[in-house]
């Protein structure tokens, strides 16, 4: 286990530090899951909400090959205009 110490900002905020974004694969607008236990906080990535595998966004998503991965009909509209 890797133990990272973090000051908190004016507005009670953190940052992740990069090598646990990486590990995660966490990316801008991810959802995180916070709990306490007891004196200790736990973040955890949130897997269960769909969001586009391109842009991460939630909206207008359209199901990618069966796979339970995910497009929003934005990114899917960019992408059929590079053809």
């Amino acid at each position: 286990m890797k133990n990272f110490t973090r000051n908190l900002d004016d507005l009670f905020r953190v940052v992740i530090p990069s090598e646990i974004r990486r590990e995660l694969d966490l990316k801008e607008k991810d959802t995180v899951d916070i709990t306490i236990d007891n004196n200790s906080i736990i973040m955890k990535k949130n897997t269960s909400i769909p969001h586009c595998i391109v842009c991460n966004s939630s909206d207008n998503l359209i199901e990618f090959r069966q796979q339970k991965s995910f497009i929003c009909s934005k990114c899917k509209q960019e992408i059929s205009e590079l053809k």
